[in-house]
């Protein structure tokens, strides 16, 4: 299954780093992962729902908008999230991990 490579993927660059900065670099090479793996699978016509396929392109913008926040904090090297960023990334976070869960009841059909 594809989706259980993508989130258990091993990130051996993130031991370079520790603590704030550990969080931010795998939080973001999470979504990534996971992006990149929801672009794929979208890119090809599939015999699902339409349901699950607008679930699946919903996620893939989450992913997207945790990448671009954890990007931003990346290139000014600061790992703290200010007081906006941290009400936007507990949501797109625990939205992301939410929409794995979801994405196993969908798979019992299949």
């Amino acid at each position: 299954m594809e989706y259980g490579r993508v989130v258990g993927k091993p990130f051996p660059d993130l031991d370079l780093y520790e603590g704030d900065e550990r969080k931010i670099r795998f939080l973001h090479a999470n979504s990534v992962a996971t992006h990149e793996m929801l672009k794929d699978y979208l890119s090809v016509e599939r015999p699902i729902t339409a349901e699950l396929k607008q679930f699946l392109i919903d996620w893939q913008k989450v992913s997207k908008r945790s990448i671009d926040l954890h990007a931003k904090m990346i290139e000014a090297e600061r790992y703290t999230y200010n007081e906006d960023e941290q009400v936007l990334a507990e949501r797109l976070v625990k939205g992301e991990a939410l929409a794995g869960f979801e994405l196993m009841d969908h798979f019992e059909g299949y």
